[in-house]
């Protein structure tokens, strides 16, 4: 007879972990996008948009090492049911001022360079800005740096068991030339 090491770790995990982290883990399984019983995106709220300028406010993507970058966000909180989104009994749009914090990291293949974040408040039908500045290393590797924004509901100090991303996370690149 074979044993379900699973069911038994699931049993385990029911009776050991109390009630405020199973509803974290609940949240963490439904928050995520595609990952529903239904089969639908789960929506997220805040519309996030990326792209990294030089130190005049230029759009550009490729940088020498000791070169400032300019990692210019915009946040937009829509008060409207967007194109391609589905929405459930248990989730709203937009009404009431939300709170975030914008989690900003650079990273070079694996290794993560450099990392900030925002916390702010956004209003339904809001848009916020805000660029984020990264000095590259005058040593900085040759290579493709990619910026990675995700925006969650809060700290998580704060959040706790409530805490979720909001918006779908966005990716962008950006190369350095030559360095060190």
């Amino acid at each position: 007879m074979a044993v379900d090491y699973r069911s038994i770790a699931t049993v385990l995990m029911l009776i050991l972990i109390p009630a405020t982290a199973i509803a974290a883990v609940s949240m963490a399984t439904y928050s995520e996008p595609n990952n529903n019983e239904v089969g639908e995106p789960i929506p997220h709220s805040i519309t996030i948009n990326v792209n990294t300028l030089d130190e005049s406010f230029a759009t550009k993507d490729t940088f020498s090492p000791g070169a400032w970058v300019v990692i210019n966000v915009t946040l937009y909180l829509p008060t409207e049911v967007q194109q391609g989104q589905y929405y459930y009994y248990y989730q709203t749009v937009a009404t009431h001022t939300q709170r975030f914090l914008a989690y900003v990291r650079v990273s070079l293949g694996d290794t993560v360079v450099f990392q900030s974040g925002l916390k702010g408040v956004i209003d339904p039908d809001e848009t916020k800005k805000f660029q984020v500045l990264y000095k590259l290393p005058y040593d900085a590797s040759a290579g493709t740096y990619t910026v990675r924004v995700v925006v969650y509901n809060d700290w998580p100090a704060i959040a706790g068991a409530n805490l979720v991303v909001i918006g779908d996370p966005v990716e962008v690149t950006f190369t350095v030339t030559s360095g060190g």
